[in-house]
């Protein structure tokens, strides 16, 4: 028996038949040519989204730009247009530092007028702040308005498993539509693996869970929802964990930069009903903040649009890091540990360990095991084999 209906027999009363699902006959349906992308190409309209990407590949900068050219109704990395509308940004991995980011967006601009404040803190900008007032006072009154950058910023935990948190979440998105004349269109979640303390990953109850969880606040609220998650160890195998996250969303997007390079692209690896939107190429541009209370510089960086030809080629930092490897190892007598070649060989530590298999498969270099740490050598010269005395010749 099935008990969800053994109180209407024990009752005596028979349940009533369920209701069929809303359905239409194939002639009745018409095409549908607005797609409702307010990122044009890159994000629609209560759709359901993943930016990855390794450690420190800057996949928060680029949310963060992706953030603001919605909220100034501005251009993606200056390529690709976006309508305006209000965005909640949950930072739930390094509050700080995101706050940090935001003042440099405003410092530099790209939230609206440059902030004055922020600039007149340092001494050395002084003729840079007075410029901005200038350019300030020529602003028409209507125009400071639309100068609004309506990003909610929330830095609160949460467990987007737990129904009652992606409830309260549902409301605070409703809360601040309220307090927005624009509609809220873009919900940042930053990181997954902090949206779901406790759960796994590689889950499949899980990742279902989250992509449930997800659905019933798009449903409730009709914004368009952004995960930034991170890599597995496989890099080519795009996103951690299982896979039903990546056939839930409807947009992909991969971040990908050689660690220590200023330069970085952002490429589209899922477009569920969009074309792929062509790699973005970026530049990482450092902004000066002011001093903390040790008098040292403080410092965070914005993205900008920066020229293809600009990225290092996967075959010049691959050979760049086997020269310095061959540098540094013909310089230790027994040879470098992995911790000591990725602290004391320039160059970015994916490029190194793609040196080091490289180099290993060509017999360049020697691996060996050495308490419980692999230490690496140059391999031996090999002499060449001495031709054998022809006939006639002396002994």
């Amino acid at each position: 028996m099935n008990p969800r209906y053994d109180k209407f027999l024990n009752s005596g009363n028979p349940p009533e038949p369920p209701k069929p699902f809303a359905w239409k006959w194939a002639s009745d349906i018409k095409t549908c040519k607005d797609s409702h992308d307010f990122v044009e190409g890159i994000l629609t309209d209560s759709g359901l989204s993943v930016i990855y990407g390794q450690s420190n590949c800057c996949k928060t900068f680029i949310a963060l730009d992706l953030a603001a050219s919605v909220a100034m109704g501005s251009r993606f990395l200056g390529t690709i247009e976006a309508d305006r509308g209000g965005v909640l940004y949950v930072a739930a991995e390094g509050a700080v530092g995101v706050n940090n980011r935001i003042a440099a967006m405003r410092k530099m601009g790209r939230l609206g007028k440059k902030d004055e404040a922020d600039e007149a803190d340092d001494a050395d900008e002084a003729d840079e702040a007075d410029e901005a007032d200038d350019a300030d006072d020529a602003d028409d009154a209507d125009d400071a308005d639309d100068q609004t950058p309506y990003i909610a910023l929330m830095s609160t935990g949460l467990d987007i498993l737990d129904p009652q948190d992606s409830d309260r979440l549902a409301q605070t998105i409703k809360a601040v539509a309220s307090a927005c004349p624009f509609p809220v269109r873009l919900v940042i979640l930053d990181t997954l693996s902090r949206m779901m303390p406790g759960g796994n990953e590689n889950d499949p109850g899980d990742m279902t869970a989250v992509v449930k969880a997800a659905d019933k606040i798009r449903e409730g609220t009709g914004v368009h929802v952004c995960f930034i998650h991170h890599s597995g160890k496989n890099q080519a195998a795009g996103s951690r964990g299982h896979s039903s996250l990546r056939a839930a969303t409807d947009t992909e997007i991969e971040v990908v930069r050689e660690e220590g390079s200023e330069f970085g692209q952002v490429i589209c690896k899922k477009a569920k009903d969009l074309s792929f939107f062509p790699t973005l190429t970026f530049q990482l541009e450092v902004v000066k903040l002011g001093t903390n209370r040790r008098k040292k510089p403080v410092t965070s960086c914005i993205v900008k649009r920066a020229d293809a030809a600009c990225m290092p080629t996967k075959s010049t930092s691959l050979d760049t890091a086997k020269g310095e490897i061959c540098l540094a190892l013909s310089k230790a007598a027994n040879g470098m540990n992995t911790t000591e070649i990725w602290e004391n060989v320039k160059g970015g530590k994916t490029a190194k360990k793609q040196a080091l298999d490289a180099m290993e498969a060509d017999r360049t270099i020697v691996k060996r095991k050495v308490n419980k740490a692999f230490v690496y050598t140059l391999a031996p010269v090999a002499k060449p084999e001495q031709e054998p005395p022809t006939e006639g010749s002396k002994t």
